[in-house]
């Protein structure tokens, strides 16, 4: 999925006085950066998987836990604003 607004477009909503909109702002700004993130874990787990060394898996051990901690809290918080938003009425879907 990707998402089709623009960074202007999410400062706008950022910067809005109605609420809604910058919910659906930072709704956006959370989504774009939780893919980024997302895609990044993805390459670093398989990276991990695929080193032999448990001298460098050591090392990357602390890192990659920290990186899918913070995924997962963003990854919650995502849903808490999907929950608002659905009860407020609020459309989020804008994915391609």
């Amino acid at each position: 999925m990707f998402i089709t607004v623009t960074p202007d477009e999410i400062a706008a909503l950022l910067s809005s006085n109605d609420w809604k909109e910058r919910l659906r702002g930072e709704y956006y700004e959370l989504r774009i950066r939780y893919e980024k993130l997302k895609a990044y874990n993805v390459k670093t787990e398989i990276r991990y998987r695929m080193t032999p060394s448990c001298a460098e898996k050591a090392e990357d051990e602390v890192a990659r836990r920290l990186m899918r901690d913070q995924q997962d809290a963003m990854g919650h918080y995502l849903y808490l604003l999907e929950l608002r938003a659905a009860a407020a009425g609020i459309d989020l879907q804008i994915f391609a």
